[in-house]
């Protein structure tokens, strides 16, 4: 209640943040909702609008350009550091477009408890990560590390770990949501996928690695682990980020363009590759409530099955024992 005050005295949108603390994106990207604050006017709701959010946003570049080629989704890019959250805000207002994005918004926050926090669950069209920072350059080319994360290990610190991991498919919504990563290091892809190995075996049938045709122009290059169920391998694909993704294509541009491609432009990352994407794109799966809820419903199905065929037989043995009284009654009693 105190944050809302303080935002409701600065003027902002307190009124979308909700009493769980959770925020209304639909209030936030509304046209008029700094009326709705100050003189309880109805605005107007983006309902029903894809929701997409941007981990480490970094200056924003990708982000400005997703909601300036799509401006029927809203997007929100999440950045730690002040003066880059500043930086996007006032790209959003400074772009090439006639007039400012207000299908995009900016936040100050640490990326786990924002997603865990101010995220209404299964709300999220697509959560997107463009190439974030690895621990270290060359984590993950030790493959002992990585089958002891797998198999629920300690992790080194960085931002997807598997805790943020699982907030962010909290936050998908049941039947299109997913998680998109886009990196340069392979190394680093390695890491992300043992960490969604192992949130996989916490959470069985949470995320589902999305498997792409051939027709994508993905070319899955490792599987993760090698010998598991189907429903509990991860893919790491090679490729070029495009509409297969949710990344949209903006003319005059490259998709993936960013802070990162001016720093592959001019050289820096020793482990960087200049060319190749690697990507890992996660699914919502089925949950642990709905499979118990369908398994509940299995069970009643059986049980009243079973209850049929008890009453089933428990009829024929009554009407077998009539016959047999009424065979023995016709019967003339012997001389």
């Amino acid at each position: 209640a105190d944050c809302r005050n303080i935002l409701r005295t600065v003027g902002s949108n307190s009124f979308a943040i909700g009493e769980d603390g959770h925020i209304d994106f639909e209030k936030v990207f509304s046209k008029n909702g700094a009326q709705v604050a100050d003189n309880k006017m109805e605005c107007c709701k983006t309902t029903g609008r894809p929701l997409n959010i941007e981990l480490g946003a970094g200056f924003g570049d990708w982000a400005v350009l997703q909601a300036q080629c799509n401006p029927s989704s809203d997007y929100v890019a999440v950045e730690l550091r002040s003066d880059r959250v500043w930086q996007i805000f006032a790209r959003s207002f400074l772009c090439n477009s006639a007039s400012p994005l207000h299908n995009l918004c900016s936040v100050g926050s640490e990326c786990g408890s924002f997603l865990r926090d101010r995220v209404k669950p299964k709300t999220v069209t697509k959560l997107f990560v463009n190439h974030p920072e690895p621990p270290t350059q060359t984590f993950g080319a030790n493959a002992s590390n990585l089958e002891q994360i797998a198999e629920g290990g300690e992790e080194p610190a960085h931002m997807l770990n598997s805790q943020t991991l699982l907030s962010a498919a909290q936050c998908l919504d049941e039947a299109t949501g997913e998680i998109v990563i886009v990196t340069d290091n392979q190394w680093y892809a390695r890491l992300i996928c043992c960490t969604f190995v192992k949130l996989l075996s916490l959470s069985p049938g949470l995320l589902r690695s999305k498997d792409f045709g051939v027709q994508s122009g993905m070319r899955r290059i490792e599987v993760f682990p090698r010998f598991s169920k189907d429903s509990q391998k991860v893919y790491l694909y090679e490729g070029k980020p495009g509409e297969s993704i949710g990344h949209k294509a903006v003319q005059n541009q490259t998709n993936g363009s960013s802070y990162f491609d001016r720093l592959w432009r001019s050289g820096a990352g020793a482990h960087a590759q200049a060319k190749k994407r690697f990507i890992i794109v996660m699914q919502r799966g089925v949950t642990h409530e709905a499979k118990n809820r369908s398994g509940n419903a299995t069970a009643k199905v059986c049980g009243n099955a079973r209850k049929n065929q008890k009453k089933s037989e428990a009829k024929q043995k009554r009407r077998n024992e009539r016959r047999l009284l009424k065979r023995s009654q016709n019967t003339p009693a012997p001389t």
